[in-house]
């Protein structure tokens, strides 16, 4: 079982492509990239079609275990990419895992994507026989000290050269939000073609462009600001950003205030804060929330949370911004609730 970051990854994979790889974490931006650049060595290796599902508790396993049976002399090779929703591994879930595990061979490509693993799932008899022939590649949220130096990497990728002003100056305005990062990254590079990007340069590009990311409406709706918050949902939605990446932005946030008002009783917040890796930029946003919201209002948000995810993956429409907007009031206004 090897771990490695993405970086790493980029570095080996041109040179021997696994037959399986687990992405653990949540960071969406190094998700994507990762399962971005497998598909696109695998592609290179042969590998022409591509399934993707989302696993938890409806998942319906004899689809999957068909497109295994259905490899045959004339089928081409095929990258099978399965999504955990659930944060642990159940019994029936190992169970179905353990069964693919044996069913793996040359010409399917299998990419599991975890957002994380608890220690009893490291130290179990079937992880050690799952993950042993495994790349494991990290996509956890990274820690503030280290965000300045993956900076620097993504903007050397695209030929960009920032002074450290610069990138001290990128990592606060984006409170770790690597997301919305990287699209600065991206809009600095069409700015200044010279590629040589300083402070100054960077506060010229915020002035110009006023540019929301899913952690602006976050930290509105933790605030309880409502008006800040519907309008920077309403910039979003008319710049067509993704209602499903505002959604697991949005859902881990609002575990990590379960977590918050669990343990609140039994430790120092503080103590917890850093635990979760908690930047110290908004962890003043989290006692706002904490002092607004009761646990039985934490529960309507997450079964909401969870209402709204079914309906983006079953049936995507206008409506899902409604729900957006219901879920922001819901954690901003008290006083407010609805009844499932």
């Amino acid at each position: 079982m090897i771990e490695i970051s993405l970086e790493e990854l980029r570095m080996q994979i041109y040179d021997k492509l696994s037959n399986s790889y687990v992405l653990i974490g949540n960071e969406l931006s190094l998700i994507h990239e990762s399962v971005d650049l497998i598909n696109t060595v695998a592609k290179q290796n042969g590998f022409e079609e591509y399934f993707n599902f989302v696993i938890d508790s409806n998942t319906n396993w004899g689809n999957i275990f068909s497109i295994f049976s259905s490899i045959g002399l004339f089928c081409d090779k095929k990258v099978i990419n399965l999504q955990f929703i659930d944060s642990s591994l159940n019994s029936t879930i190992i169970k179905q895992l353990t069964i693919l595990t044996k069913l793996l061979h040359s010409d399917i490509l299998f990419i599991c994507c975890l957002t994380q693993l608890t220690k009893s799932d490291e130290c179990s008899e079937w992880f050690k026989k799952f993950f042993k022939f495994n790349i494991i590649v990290s996509c956890r949220r990274l820690e503030a000290n280290k965000l300045p130096q993956l900076v620097l990497t993504k903007a050397r990728n695209i030929n960009l050269s920032l002074d450290q002003n610069a990138v001290k100056l990128l990592c606060k305005y984006y409170e770790g939000n690597l997301s919305a990062l990287i699209q600065s990254l991206n809009v600095l590079s069409l700015q200044w073609p010279d590629g040589e990007i300083t402070e100054s340069r960077i506060k010229k590009s915020i002035s110009k462009l006023q540019i929301f990311a899913s952690i602006n409406w976050i930290n509105a709706l933790l605030e309880g600001n409502f008006t800040k918050a519907i309008y920077i949902l309403n910039h979003l939605e008319k710049n067509n950003s993704e209602a499903i990446t505002l959604l697991r932005n949005l859902q881990y946030d609002v575990s990590l205030l379960m977590k918050l008002y669990y343990y609140k009783k039994q430790k120092s917040i503080n103590i917890v804060m850093d635990v979760y890796n908690i930047w110290k930029t908004r962890r003043y946003l989290f006692y706002c929330a904490l002092q607004r919201l009761n646990f039985t209002k934490l529960q309507t948000i997450v079964s909401l949370l969870i209402k709204v995810e079914l309906e983006i993956r079953t049936e995507f429409n206008k409506e899902i911004w409604f729900q957006l907007e219901l879920l922001s009031l819901l954690m901003c206004d008290n006083h407010f609730s609805i009844d499932y």
